[in-house]
């Protein structure tokens, strides 16, 4: 019996604890909301109070089966403590490169590496941020395609005979101009069936 009580404590000192919750709205509607620190921890909810609700349910689940197991909880990152000191081995060649090109800069080596771990860090969220433009475009791409090809447009025939260029609106009333001959004369063909 005593250590029921203890293991509630336990889950309930978790549960007070500052984590951090990311929700994130669905396309289908309603919220997914996860908590940052605790993997495989997330829930659903119509609104985002809901989302809230059910995911303090799914971290007392969570906690407790963590607890049962005898795994270490992470704690939330407001409470982790970091001293700015970090132990690395390297390659004696690449600790000469290092030290040598810091000298080159006129900079101690840990300056040197810092600006380096910074550039790098920049450069890694830089390829992150195109990453996620490429899939938007992507998906934009893919929704203007089937306005294209699968929905009503309409095309000009003067077009067709003396430039093979051609316009049509797409179903957002969006004005195209296209060069393609071979798009125009599938184009033209639908049309003319109708």
């Amino acid at each position: 019996m005593e250590k029921i009580i203890k293991k509630k404590k336990d889950i309930e000192y978790y549960l007070n604890l500052p984590y951090q919750y990311v929700v994130i709205p669905e396309e289908s509607g309603g919220f997914s909301i996860k908590v940052k620190e605790l993997p495989g921890c997330n829930a659903f909810g119509e609104t985002i109070d809901e989302a809230y609700k059910n995911i303090k349910e799914s971290m007392k689940i969570w906690l407790s089966e963590v607890i049962k197991q005898k795994l270490e909880i992470p704690l939330p990152e407001s409470l982790k403590d970091y001293s700015g000191k970090f132990i690395i081995r390297i390659s004696k060649s690449l600790h000469k490169k290092l030290v040598e090109s810091a000298e080159k800069e006129n900079i101690s080596l840990n300056q040197y590496i810092q600006t380096l771990l910074i550039q790098g860090e920049q450069i890694l969220n830089i390829k992150k941020e195109l990453e996620n433009i490429k899939e938007q475009l992507k998906i934009f791409e893919k929704k203007f395609n089937n306005s294209i090809f699968n929905k009503e447009y309409q095309v000009s025939e003067n077009n067709l005979e003396k430039t093979s260029k051609y316009n049509y609106v797409s179903p957002k009333n969006h004005i195209v101009s296209k060069t393609t001959k071979s798009l125009i004369v599938k184009a033209s063909k639908k049309q003319l069936k109708k």
